[in-house]
């Protein structure tokens, strides 16, 4: 267990620490370590990831879908953005929300919109819409954890 090891070292040196340990991973050694801001190269090199919002699990999974995950959700990677520079902005809620993805209801529903269906739904998918459209900030870290926790417990395996 490893506590920020790549703290104060530039990015080929951490990059050479990283590559180290994916070795010492490789031949059957638990490898576990907390990296604060890596770069996009050194991010590449990691197998699974716990990715904290407040104390809470936005994602944990293979550590190359957690793109997908956030893309799902409606908090996609804006071209030419560091993967680990985009996570760090949803947990702190600097994101672009994106309302017509595939898993943004989802995220609607885990801060408590309603998504049930009776003669009221459309206007209750107009202020679904309206909702999620809106999220920033507190309201969009509260969406990523929470959709993650809820579908976590029928997945336990992670992403």
């Amino acid at each position: 267990m490893l506590d920020e090891p790549t703290s104060g070292l530039d990015s080929t040196t951490a990059l050479h620490l990283v590559t180290l340990l994916r070795d010492l991973a490789r031949g059957g050694r638990a490898i576990l370590t907390t990296i604060h801001q890596p770069s996009s190269r050194l991010y590449r090199q990691l197998d699974q990831v716990m990715l904290l919002a407040e104390g809470h699990i936005m994602y944990y999974g293979d550590a190359l879908r957690a793109v997908d995950w956030f893309d799902h959700l409606g908090f996609s990677l804006p071209y030419g953005t560091n993967l680990a520079d985009h996570i760090l902005d949803c947990a702190m809620g600097e994101v672009t929300h994106d309302p017509s993805a595939p898993g943004a209801a989802q995220a609607a529903a885990s801060c408590g919109v309603s998504t049930h269906s009776d003669e009221q739904e459309d206007a209750r998918a107009s202020r679904r819409h309206q909702y999620v459209e809106k999220m920033r900030g507190p309201v969009a870290v509260r969406a990523l954890y929470t959709t993650y926790e809820s579908w976590y417990l029928g997945h336990p395996g992670g992403f």
